[in-house]
């Protein structure tokens, strides 16, 4: 006797879940139609919404950094004046550093502001961002502040770990502005980057130059000494005190010549890089004008639409019958939810928001 009464609960438990689990595919099956067709309806809405979308084009390229010799602190110093942290260089500038300089702030400022010409349905329009993206604000800052957040949405960058490539792509509502922009947006990285390179070689260049001057200061000075040596002692081969002070001042004197050697080396690279102009990246795939739009992936949206529709209409059908239980099974609690609805809703009538001003009613 006492053996079976819990797998009689078992027992009673197991049906109790399955008469849920089959009044659930119940009220489903009996509602089908709405279900159905509700996420026919959301399907076909957001299909549609889609379909109104405006098109956008896509603009892309891919770049290569290029590290000339002793470039690493060079690039180190672009990426800090944009705020960017990079450790200590040991083999040339990261294709990360550069996308992140291509998402920086002041690159998206410059390019924001820089003028776009184009010529559409025969009328030629001439313009900077703020301009072509209609942006918001009381003041023309502030609508340029806009200009450049949005070309930051619109601007997308990715690095190819294997070739060591950095992918840009620009995409508006323009196939010619998104062209544009992107060969803007390299050509300011180019520019700021060859900007910092030549001030960086500058500043090597002075430190290099004083340098020098001090290392051809102490090479004459050892050269010096080595001559006084010579002349006070003509005649030294025999002696081997003599000979040894003659072996160390000759190699002092070799010594120093090959420090100032190696800095007049690096003085004339510095100085060459200088005034280089040559690009710093190399542009291996060319931006190009898009000539369809992105696809919209509408069939994705009609997908998600109708799976979206069928499970509000699935949450509704079963909320539905879960009152509708209530209601027949718990009439006391169905009553007092009943009547805490209507309270609620009299008081939004009537203007009742809070608490508070519910008890400075009665209070009144």
């Amino acid at each position: 006797m006492s053996t079976s009464l819990p797998a009689t609960r078992l027992a009673d438990g197991n049906l109790s879940e399955d008469r849920s689990v089959i009044d659930i595919l119940t009220a489903l099956l009996l509602h089908w139609r709405r279900i159905l067709l509700a996420a026919v309806a959301v399907g076909l809405i957001a299909l549609g919404g889609g379909m109104l979308l405006p098109p956008v084009y896509t603009a892309s390229a891919s770049i290569l950094a290029q590290a000339p010799g002793g470039s690493a602190s060079r690039i180190a110093g672009l990426a800090s004046q944009f705020g960017i942290s990079v450790g200590a260089a040991g083999g040339g500038p990261s294709p990360e550093l550069y996308a992140k300089l291509l998402q920086s702030e002041a690159l998206l400022r410059r390019a924001a502001t820089a003028t776009y010409t184009i010529v559409q349905d025969g009328r030629t329009r001439q313009g900077n961002l703020a301009y072509y993206f209609d942006t918001d604000g009381d003041t023309p800052e502030e609508r340029q502040a806009n200009a450049v957040q949005e070309l930051g949405d619109a601007t997308s960058t990715s690095v190819d770990d294997a070739s060591s490539l950095v992918n840009l792509s620009v995409t508006t509502k323009s196939p010619e502005l998104s062209l544009q922009v992107a060969r803007e947006m390299l050509s300011v990285l180019d520019d700021l980057n060859t900007t910092v390179r030549k001030k960086q070689a500058d500043a090597e260049s002075r430190f290099t130059q004083s340098r020098l001057e001090e290392q051809a200061a102490v090479l004459r000075a050892t050269e010096e000494r080595l001559q006084a040596f010579l002349a006070r002692n003509r005649i030294f081969q025999n002696d081997p005190v003599l000979q040894l002070q003659y072996n160390r001042l000759n190699r002092e004197v070799q010594m120093q010549q090959e420090v100032y050697t190696s800095l007049a080396q690096g003085y004339q690279q510095v100085r060459i890089d200088a005034v280089r102009n040559t690009p710093t990246i190399s542009v291996m795939t060319q931006p190009m004008l898009p000539q369809v739009p992105r696809p919209r992936h509408l069939v994705l949206l009609g997908v998600v639409g109708v799976i979206l529709g069928a499970a509000l209409a699935i949450i509704t059908v079963l909320a539905q019958e879960y009152v509708r239980y209530i209601k027949h099974e718990r009439p006391h609690a169905y009553a007092r939810a009943e009547a805490a609805w209507r309270r609620m809703w009299a008081d939004l009538r009537r203007g009742r928001w809070s608490a508070s001003t519910k008890r400075s009613q009665h209070s009144a």
